[in-house]
Order: structure tokens, then sequence, then C-alpha cells
């Protein structure tokens, strides 16, 4: 049996990239990935959640999980979402994050891991910025 197809997002005009999908007990698909304006970041990077509550045939809105504009030169790059969920029911979505200066391609002895968690895939508390 072939394998169909569906588009989770598509927008010409930005980079949509490293996605990753959780199917939550409440048999929720839920995607996380990062939009930007190339594979390598100079003006945004944002990261970006939907959700599915078809089996993926279509997907929701598009919510901001994190924005991220380039301010006075330096722009923070999210790197490559995650998303799990943990045994308690709760999401778990996790980002690399780095800041780049202008001419640079970040410094990689300044990345740091962030965590969001939330309980029902909408709404979500964080960044926390860990020690990883």
């Amino acid at each position: 049996m072939p394998i169909k197809q569906v588009p989770i997002a598509r927008n010409d005009d930005i980079y949509e990239c490293f996605p990753d999908i959780v199917r939550t007990k409440s048999s929720a698909l839920i995607c996380i990935y990062r939009e930007s304006d190339g594979h390598v970041p100079r003006t945004f990077s944002h990261l970006i959640t939907r959700e599915s509550t078809d089996d993926g045939k279509t997907w929701g809105e598009r919510h901001l999980l994190a924005e991220s504009l380039q301010e006075e030169g330096v722009l923070f790059e999210w790197n490559c979402p995650r998303i799990v969920q943990m045994r308690d029911g709760r999401l778990l979505a996790l980002c690399d994050g780095f800041p780049v200066p202008p001419g640079e391609n970040g410094n990689q002895r300044v990345v740091h891991t962030y965590f969001w968690w939330s309980d029902d895939g909408t709404t979500w508390t964080g960044p926390v910025k860990t020690p990883i």
C-alpha cells in the first residue's frame, strides 16, 4: 500500500525545517519545526507547533512557540527542535539555541538546550534554559 504524503506546512517564502512529531495519549499528533529565512538563518528563527486530530490528514494553524528576530545585528538561532511525551502525559519540547553575531556562524561554546512543557499541546511554559 503506498504511503500518502500530506503537507503539514507549506510556505515557499519561508524555510521550514527539522520537523519532529509525537502522538499523544489522546491520539493527537503534534509537530514541531523551525521557520527561518534559510538553512543558516540571518534575520529570523522561530519554533512552530501544529496539531492534527485526524491522524495527520489535516493540520491546524501554526502556533508560535518561540520567536527570534535579529536585534542589533545578533540573531538567536534555534537549531533542531524535538518533541516527546513523558510517561505522565506531559509534552516536552526541546531545542538547542545560540547567538549568532554579524558575519559569524555562531559560537558553539555558548549553545544551550531549552525546554518547554505542555499538558495539552496548545499552551506551553518556557523556555527553560538548561546547563546542557
